[in-house]
């Protein structure tokens, strides 16, 4: 009897000693290689902001839960191969990659690692990175653009603001891959613009890029690339030195004295990023999780350069601001009506959707109306009671009040 005793009060003392000696153990640290172009800047800093907050509201704490390793390409052209191989060495529990060469070097070094990729110029299934966006399969998900639409979108906006826009110089991160001088350069063409390409390795390159224009280009395009993006202040202040208006992907750019910028929202691709690292590392597999494409733009207008530092307004420029002024104010209502609508119960909402859908059915009274003044129209023109007068005549009048 007494030995049964000892045995179940040591078995109880051993249970009571387990919990706490866990509790005593420092909780598992894991460790994330975050591969980009330059770890040195601020402007990394403030992008890895929202991500790190993201984290830290999946209970992943710099420091305490998780470690950031960083590394950048060294000086020699294998690039990222050797900060790649220094990560895998380590036995970090996955990537975060920034930028087409980071993503590129880690696909084909780091087989076995899960990888988040923060890629705005590559297209992950036809780079063979991905079997495609809902299950990427393999060891990689995270963000990629649509490098075309969004080209197609900068030309765009400047020939809205400069209808006679016809030469322009691009200035391209050579270690981003071919595809986002080929996106460009087709849409380029049916705009009738002549492009000029440079290749920029470093902040070097930029000051030295005016000696190399090719006559005296109208415009500057920026495209996307860690380093362009980086040095975002000193781009700016290139297009004001040189007088050129110019177009970005991000917002800096446009704050910093360019003429404008469009592309993705930076805090939502980083948030994104920050979900697809969370899940990763509380055990999901890469490839099971679906790739995310940007869903929200942000179109920034640099009023002063917009109307050429004096206040002076062209036609086509304040044609174009009271375009975005309207859109801008567009989006906001429709923002402010959809966080209000997300509120409402699931019932609630779909009872809603029926409503809305049942709105846009054909009104036939207001049909009838539009027809009967379609032919009204015709019949004046048909009598000689109105003159047609040609296009281009009358956005030249409009364009003429503008002034």
């Amino acid at each position: 009897m007494a030995i049964r005793r000892f045995i179940i009060g040591f078995m109880i003392g051993i249970a009571l000693l387990i919990p706490a000696a866990m509790a005593d153990q420092p909780p598992r640290i894991a460790k994330v290689g975050v591969l980009v172009s330059s770890i040195s800047s601020t402007e990394l800093q403030r992008w890895l902001m929202p991500l790190k907050q993201t984290l830290r509201e999946h209970g992943l704490v710099e420091g305490k839960t998780i470690q950031f390793e960083y590394r950048e390409p060294s000086g020699q052209p294998a690039g990222f191969a050797q900060p790649v191989a220094e990560l895998v060495k380590l036995k970090v529990d996955a990537l975060f990659c920034i930028g087409a060469a980071a993503v590129r070097a880690a696909v084909q070094s780091a087989p076995d690692i899960p990888i988040v990729a923060h890629d705005l110029v590559t297209e992950p299934v036809a780079a063979g990175y991905a079997r495609s966006y809902a299950r990427p399969g393999g060891n990689l998900t995270g963000v990629f653009l649509d490098t075309p639409q969004l080209a197609g979108k900068w030309l765009e906006l400047l020939k809205a603001m400069m209808p006679d826009l016809s030469s322009a110089v691009a200035l391209w991160d050579s270690a981003s891959g071919p595809v986002p001088v080929e996106a460009l350069e087709a849409v380029a063409h049916p705009f009738g613009v002549k492009l000029q390409v440079l290749s920029i390795r470093n902040s070097n390159d930029i000051d030295k890029a005016p000696s190399s224009f090719a006559g005296k280009p109208q415009a500057l395009i920026i495209f996307t690339s860690p380093i362009l993006f980086m040095e975002s202040q000193r781009l700016a202040r290139l297009a004001t030195k040189q007088r050129l208006p110019a177009t970005a992907a991000w917002a800096r750019f446009a704050e910093g004295g360019g003429l404008l910028s469009y592309g993705p929202e930076t805090v939502t691709t980083a948030t994104r990023c920050a979900e697809l690292l969370a899940k990763i590392l509380s055990g999901a597999r890469a490839g099971d999780l679906p790739i995310k494409q940007p869903t929200k733009f942000d179109l920034v207008v640099n009023l002063k350069s917009a109307l050429g530092g004096t206040g002076k307004r062209s036609p086509a420029a304040v044609e174009f601001l009271c375009l975005f002024e309207e859109s801008s104010t567009m989006d906001t209502e429709l923002e402010k009506l959809e966080a209000e609508a997300l509120k409402l119960a699931p019932g609630e909402r779909a009872a809603l959707a029926q409503r809305l859908l049942a709105s846009l059915e054909e009104d036939t009274e207001i049909e009838e109306a539009w027809a009967q003044e379609v032919e009204r129209r015709i019949a004046e023109v048909e009598s000689g009671a109105v003159q047609l007068i040609p296009i281009e005549e009358a956005l030249a009048r409009v364009r003429a009040a503008l002034k």
